[in-house]
């Protein structure tokens, strides 16, 4: 009985495998720009907190030696809190802005609030990044040559999976910066992945960005908290 339970348990989680696997294809950029579109718009009609998490490390085996994090409010269309300071920083040691409209209010800590007339409002601007291939005419210093530079995109649909309570669907967009010199050639890639959640609205998005040349690497991390209630965003009382 036992070993029937054990292969079925691996049965199970074999098919789960092949299902991801089976799901995951490559799509085509106005497939993945819809997607992304559709998100963005979702998650900017839709009161929220998201808390963002920089990281910057010197290779895969250590843990971060900077780590930066901001914590925003949003309640739509135009009204915006954040905090948001190195990892365990003190009060004083902490930015604070809130967006009204475009009226922006900020302090350092528990500074003086500074006030400033924006020329925009809101949060969210649900306009893809438009995909670019090639460019060239960077100086190469003593040298008098020049370096070109391409650019390889791959858009992903990579199925559904568990998202801590959530099941969401995964997109991953992939850019390869490839430059070429006298020096040879520089591979950055940076790697965009977002999970959208059962209503199609942002659930998380991760950005990493590695040289091929160098172990060092840095991650910025996004997480959606959608139940939230009563709560409110005011111009700070000066």
């Amino acid at each position: 009985m036992i070993r029937f339970t054990k292969f079925f348990a691996s049965m199970v989680l074999l098919l789960s495998a092949l299902t991801a696997v089976a799901q995951k294809k490559v799509i085509t950029e106005k497939e993945f720009n819809a997607a992304w579109r559709s998100a963005c718009e979702k998650t900017s009609r839709a009161p929220h907190v998201h808390t963002e998490t920089s990281e910057e490390y010197s290779d895969d085996t250590k843990p971060p030696y900077s780590s930066y994090i901001s914590v925003t409010r949003y309640l739509p269309p135009d009204r915006v809190w954040t905090i948001a300071g190195r990892q365990g920083a003190k009060a004083e040691d902490k930015y604070e802005a809130i967006r009204i409209g475009q009226k922006s209010y900020s302090r350092d800590g528990t500074g003086a609030w500074k006030f400033q007339e924006l020329g925009f409002s809101g949060l969210y601007y649900c306009e893809p990044e438009k995909s670019s291939n090639s460019g060239t005419g960077y100086g190469s210093g003593s040298s008098g040559g020049s370096e070109t530079m391409k650019f390889e995109h791959e858009y992903q649909y990579q199925g559904r999976e568990e998202a801590g309570a959530e099941i969401a669907e995964i997109y991953v967009h992939i850019k390869r910066m490839i430059i070429t010199g006298v020096g040879g050639k520089s591979r950055t890639i940076f790697k965009h992945t977002y999970w959208l959640n059962k209503n199609g609205a942002f659930l998380k998005s991760e950005y990493t960005t590695r040289n091929a040349a160098s172990p060092r690497w840095s991650r910025q991390l996004r997480e959606y908290h959608y139940d939230q209630k009563d709560f409110k965003i005011e111009a700070p009382i000066k």
